[in-house]
């Protein structure tokens, strides 16, 4: 909140309160409107969740600029209109990094927004696959299991998506790319003359350029992909530029070299544009789980759609699935290998002349060891890394297992994959619904007449939801559910419930570590003594705030008005709009 900020809102929102009768200047008052502002917030999202039955939490750790530990969570609800809503619980100071001290952060974040039963609500706990989070004996799920039973833990899918990548690719080439594309990153990176140099080059040559961009050290796909896309965009330029440092005498000689070595081998290159082809779906899919609510018949129409993605890129079995620039790339190198096959043995004589073959070409660079680099792709490449990915997701996304034996009756939300028959349709789910009815018994305080009941809703609830159309209105599941929560809940009370329960479960972290962006963004190295309720308070306002376009503070007015008595000016008189005017002892 700047002192720009401060003087538009009060111009926008309250020109003859706030700003005429709190008579001081914009940056001096700045923190305590910054103060009424979020608090203002805070008390809505009190009264938000005052009125919802479940929720779950997201929570992780990370180190400020101050070297302070900090605890994000993030609180899962369902809003009055019934659509799923994550935002903002708490950003808190941790005192032991352990499994206990996060409990107490956790419970003290909880006692601050007045939840203190929420332990009769909580169902599900979301964090990354660290021990200290999720250890099954000491972890901080086992410790709250210990006191909530029916509480699901569960492992980030962004984060099983990033382990699953690492440990398929591990010790393949991609590890050679993934080094090349590091020496290169930090080659222009730590040099800014370099990188000046290469866009000047880029201006001569008429070429666009990119700045090689950092693929390691970082916790999504896409990052990745964006690393290869850019060198391939940039490829001619970096080349022409790297082969300009190798012939000067500096320093740099060596390293521009051993670097241009790399980039002019034909299996180097043949290898990027294959995993360039292979990351594309796996950065889709971790875009679209990076989202800031993540639902369940999403989940598991996108894991679906991947799986069948791996599935045609096993079964290709030919190059006809490559992009166009690799078919290209691999039929000019078959041309030049049949080439120099020939004429080893002596075929390809014309008037005792031998016919030089064609060097194989890449955006006007020859590439060097192509025979080479052409057998180890057809080694090594395709079929072999797509079936360590597979593997490595069959093994991580198994909703067989006991961890995640609840997350699988999150089946039943999606309404697209439900059968079309009405017989087919009556059956659907009756499983599922009993189980977990099972399973949140505790949480539901419910006994066999209600799972029963549960059961007999459920298939009026699928026959409505069918007769009625819902389903065409509404193409989204969420859209479906909102729907049922807001119009048939008094209804329908029983299985509700149960879908309530299984739509909060949290399957993504990926809202948590934007905020860690946000965070840093906030508190900085000139900042680094920013106190940690003024931290939270102005990452609460920025991370969930409207903007100050849209923005009505017309409740924080209200709460600068009841916080305490204000005076306008050095005489001072009661400065609430409407109210009457109060005097002073010397009057």
């Amino acid at each position: 909140m700047t002192e720009q900020h401060t003087r538009a809102l009060q111009l926008k929102n309250s020109p003859s309160t706030i700003a005429e009768v709190y008579r001081t200047t914009p940056i001096d008052g700045c923190k305590e409107f910054t103060e009424y502002i979020n608090d203002a917030m805070v008390e809505d999202l009190k009264e938000q969740i005052k009125h919802t039955a479940f929720y779950s939490v997201l929570t992780d750790g990370s180190t400020d600029s101050g070297v302070q530990e900090k605890e994000l969570t993030f609180i899962l609800f369902l809003n009055a209109e019934g659509h799923l809503v994550s935002t903002l619980l708490g950003l808190n100071d941790v005192e032991h990094g352990t499994a206990e001290g996060l409990k107490k952060v956790l419970e003290e974040t909880f006692l601050k927004m007045g939840m203190e039963n929420f332990k009769t609500h909580l169902v599900g706990l979301g964090a990354d696959g660290a021990n200290v989070n999720l250890g099954k004996k000491r972890g901080l799920a086992a410790l709250l299991r210990a006191e909530i039973p029916w509480l699901v833990s569960v492992h980030c899918f962004n984060h099983r998506l990033e382990l699953a990548m690492r440990d398929a690719l591990d010790k393949t080439y991609y590890s050679e790319i993934s080094n090349t594309l590091m020496l290169l990153f930090y080659a222009y990176k730590n040099s800014p003359k370099r990188l000046r140099e290469l866009r000047a080059l880029a201006d001569i040559m008429n070429e666009v350029v990119n700045k090689p961009l950092k693929c390691h050290g970082t916790r999504w796909v896409q990052h990745k992909l964006q690393a290869t896309e850019a060198l391939l965009k940039s490829y001619t330029v970096v080349v022409a530029h790297l082969e300009n440092m190798a012939n000067d005498k500096t320093h740099d000689r060596a390293k521009a070299k051993g670097i241009l070595d790399k980039l002019n081998n034909f299996k180097f290159v043949s290898h990027l544009l294959y995993f360039q082809h292979l990351l594309r779906p796996i950065s889709r899919l971790s875009v679209i789980w990076q989202r800031e609510v993540v639902e369940a018949p999403l989940v598991f129409a996108t894991l679906n759609t991947f799986k069948q993605t791996l599935g045609n890129m096993k079964d290709e079995g030919s190059e006809s699935e490559y992009p166009e620039q690799q078919k290209d790339l691999i039929a000019s190198a078959k041309e030049s290998v049949e080439a120099e096959n020939q004429q080893a043995q002596g075929e390809a004589q014309v008037g005792g002349a031998e016919v030089p073959s064609q060097p194989v070409m890449f955006k006007g660079t020859p590439l060097k060891r192509v025979k080479v680099g052409l057998d180890f792709f057809f080694t090594a490449h395709g079929k072999e890394y797509v079936e360590a990915i597979e593997g490595e997701f069959e093994r991580r996304f198994d909703f067989n297992t006991k961890e995640n034996e609840a997350l699988k009756f999150t089946r039943i939300l999606d309404i697209r994959v439900w059968p079309d028959d009405c017989e087919g349709l009556a059956a659907y789910g009756n499983d599922d619904i009993t189980k977990a009815a099972e399973y949140f018994n505790d949480l539901l305080a419910g006994n066999t007449e209600d799972l029963d009941q549960g059961l007999t809703e459920w298939k009026e609830l699928k026959m409505l939801i069918r007769d009625s159309g819902m389903a065409t209105y509404h193409p989204d599941p969420s859209s479906v559910w909102a729907k049922c929560h807001k119009s048939f809940l008094s209804r329908f009370p029983t299985v509700l419930r149960i879908i309530n329960i299984l739509r909060v479960l949290p399957w993504s972290n990926g809202i948590v570590e934007r905020c860690f962006s946000t965070m840093n963004k906030v508190k900085t190295d000139w900042r680094s003594t920013l106190g940690a309720s003024s931290l939270e308070m102005l990452v609460r306002i920025k991370k969930t705030g409207p903007s100050c376009e849209l923005y009505d503070a017309s409740d924080a007015v209200e709460v600068f008005f009841t916080k305490k008595p204000r005076r306008a000016g050095q005489g001072g008189e009661c400065s609430q709009p409407g109210g009457p005017a109060k005097k002073h002892k010397s009057d």
